[in-house]
């Protein structure tokens, strides 16, 4: 129990020891009741930490929502306080806010570093470090190395462990072991269920419903392809992404470093951040990594490389891939992200912007919401 931001605040972790397995939803209002007669005055503010742990926890928050005696904060693991759960539980009475890693402009503030004062190849550098350790608030203040990797294999334990063998009673835990692995080092690559299958032995059924628990635990997400008829969608193989890239590079089982696939990794976080709707697109030998849609229509096509794109084939597949989606679509200008070039290429009255990754992370683009429309 504590005063705490000038108001008075009662704070109990419900993951304390002291607290017997037999506590059940009378608990709540116990420690109530103990506070004011310690203090002589209700809490004005009431922080349960990991409430799950309590029984029928449902009940007694409704009643403290309903009759407003105190400001209440409530906390708990995703293996039992999913927020469309908790909306559920609470009947409507929550607004859902997603809180996902660091962005890069977060992990650089973190780190005291302004970007403004960084030349373009200090940005560069400053991106490859973000996208070697990712943005985790613990590992981006992590100074040692060995010490940011097991932060980040931690994580993926506690996800594991809690979030989805222990919530989804999972006994076979050598399945969503190879899942995992192949998540990490597959991310930002097409996938089907079939592959899966084949690769690992693994029911069709049962990677489907693991791939969907390893996305309420927010680890994993697959991005179908754009395309009008929701079949087709369905069909299609999907892309793989995982929610950081740090946790990617500790988990991988890939020798390769492949920035370009980082790169596109972070600027999928990064949309989702946004609020956005993503899909990627492919007709044919052509392919786009993301469209940002605004309900049914596209509102930006997106691709993502780690070459300068100064000449050569790459270059070229890469601005074909855009202007073929931005015709397919109906957009006049695409987003070509890039290592370091900054461009405008026009072709047939649509025009391709080519900007850093960086540049995109740190400002957005037209086409992409804002910070702060998701909320």
């Amino acid at each position: 129990m504590a005063a705490r931001s000038g108001l008075r605040t009662l704070y109990f972790n419900f993951e304390d020891p002291l607290l017997t397995t037999e506590a059940d939803v009378s608990i709540f209002d116990d420690l109530v009741a103990v506070h004011t007669e310690a203090t002589g005055r209700e809490p004005e503010l009431v922080v349960w930490d990991e409430l799950q742990n309590v029984p029928g926890w449902e009940r007694w928050v409704r009643k403290a929502v309903d009759t407003r005696r105190h400001r209440l904060i409530v906390t708990g693991s995703s293996a039992k306080l999913l927020s469309a759960e908790l909306a559920t539980a609470i009947a409507g009475r929550a607004l859902r806010h997603e809180v996902w890693p660091l962005s890069f402009a977060e992990a650089l503030a973190f780190r005291g570093v302004d970007p403004d004062v960084l030349t373009p190849h200090e940005r560069v550098a400053a991106l490859r470090d973000y996208l070697q350790w990712g943005g985790m608030p613990e590992v981006v203040l992590t100074d040692q190395h060995v010490r940011k990797t097991q932060l980040l294999r931690h994580y993926v334990d506690d996800i594991v462990l809690r979030d989805v063998l222990s919530r989804h009673a999972i006994r076979d835990k050598r399945r969503l072991d190879q899942l995992i692995a192949y998540a990490t080092t597959n991310s930002a690559c097409l996938f089907t269920f079939r592959r899966l299958k084949n690769a690992f032995g693994i029911d069709v059924e049962v990677a489907q419903q693991y791939l969907s628990h390893l996305t309420d635990a927010f680890f994993a997400f697959a991005v179908p392809r754009y395309h009008p008829s929701l079949t087709v969608q369905v069909r299609d193989p999907q892309k793989l992404y995982v929610i950081d890239t740090g946790i990617r590079n500790a988990m991988s089982r890939s020798h390769s470093e492949d920035v370009g696939r980082l790169a596109e990794g972070a600027v999928y976080i990064d949309l989702r951040r946004r609020g956005c709707d993503v899909t990627y697109w492919q007709d044919g030998s052509h392919e786009v990594d993301f469209v940002v849609r605004d309900g049914s229509t596209p509102t930006a096509a997106i691709q993502v490389t780690w070459d300068g794109l100064a000449e050569g084939p790459t270059r070229e597949r890469e601005l074909d891939g855009v202007f073929a989606a931005l015709d397919a679509l109906s957009l006049t200008e695409g987003l070509v992200l890039t290592r370091d070039r900054d461009e405008r290429v026009r072709r047939a009255g649509r025009t391709a912007l080519l900007m850093p990754v960086w540049r995109f992370l740190l400002e957005g683009a037209p086409g992409v919401p804002a910070w702060g429309m998701e909320e």
